[in-house]
């Protein structure tokens, strides 16, 4: 059995040389698909992740628990960070690689929305429940 280590040239052999980054992205992509959900993105992890405590007021769904609401912002505070350096990639082979976790998770978010838009946006009728209103000059009425 030979316990010696690798030689240098060893390892050097199992280096591998970085690919080509293929096809450019394009700006359009740039510019029309990355810039405007790292802006997204980035305005729901302030929400969650700053205002955990008060999801009831500046968040489509009121959270329980501040913690899970934290949770869920550093997931989209690490969806800024991976879209931002995606959109940095000059070739489409690695930024789709580093958008797809959070394009999944944005898309995922946006369908328990939808699915749950008649308990998250109950009609003006209801009553507040004693829940303060983020702009109560358009709730009264």
């Amino acid at each position: 059995m030979d316990t010696s280590d690798p030689s240098a040239e060893d390892v050097d052999s199992r280096l591998k040389v970085p690919q080509e980054p293929g096809k450019n992205l394009h700006p359009a992509v740039r510019d029309g698909l990355f810039a405007p959900l790292v802006l997204a993105c980035a305005v729901v992890f302030l929400v969650l992740y700053l205002g955990s405590g008060a999801t009831d007021v500046w968040f489509a769904w009121t959270m329980a628990s501040p913690l899970t609401a934290t949770t869920v912002g550093a997931g989209f505070g690490a969806a800024v960070v991976l879209l931002f350096l995606a959109a940095l990639e000059p070739g489409w082979t690695n930024a789709r690689i580093a958008s797809f976790a959070p394009l999944v998770m944005a898309a995922g978010s946006l369908v328990v929305t939808k699915r749950y838009q008649a308990e998250l946006n109950p009609p003006a009728s209801w009553p507040s429940q004693g829940r303060p209103s983020a702009c109560p000059s358009l709730t009264s009425g």
